[in-house]
């Protein structure tokens, strides 16, 4: 019996070894965690900004699965990878996006500067006719244009 006993101790102190091994030196535990990227949610566009905008009236999906463009600052791609929704609400609370937001809300005038390579800056004012109407930043251009 006493044998018995000693062979079941050191096979329990085996198996809590090994365990112990598993645990803290496999590569699950120690290795780097997955490379997943949060993608554009178009569900994103029916949500409300702080200001009590609808978002798509000036989200829109970036040139790439993992990016987003705010119409009403122009910004070229903004990434949403790591962060997802909260990159799009740590935009909304940017000081440039609040007044353009303002601006668009309140049916008032806002100037957009844009600049290029070749440092030349142009300014466009925007009127805004009617903020409770969804108009499409395609739109907007369009009717620019004409």
């Amino acid at each position: 019996m006493q044998k018995h006993a000693r062979n079941k101790n050191k096979c329990d102190r085996i198996i809590n070894l090994v365990i112990f091994h598993l645990f803290f030196f496999s590569p699950i535990a120690t290795g780097p965690m997955p490379d997943t990227k949060t993608k554009f949610n178009k569900s994103w566009l029916d949500k409300w900004d702080y200001n009590g905008n609808l978002v798509k009236t000036w989200l829109k999906q970036g040139s790439s699965e993992t990016t987003f463009v705010c119409t009403i600052c122009r910004t070229g791609d903004l990434d949403c990878a790591k962060r997802g929704w909260k990159a799009v609400e740590q935009h909304m609370l940017d000081a440039k996006h609040k007044k353009n937001s303002n601006a668009f809300r309140t049916n008032s005038l806002f100037t957009v500067s844009t600049s290029t390579m070749s440092s030349i800056s142009s300014t466009n004012i925007i009127q805004v006719l009617n903020s409770r109407k969804y108009v499409s930043f395609d739109d907007q251009v369009s009717k620019a244009e004409i």
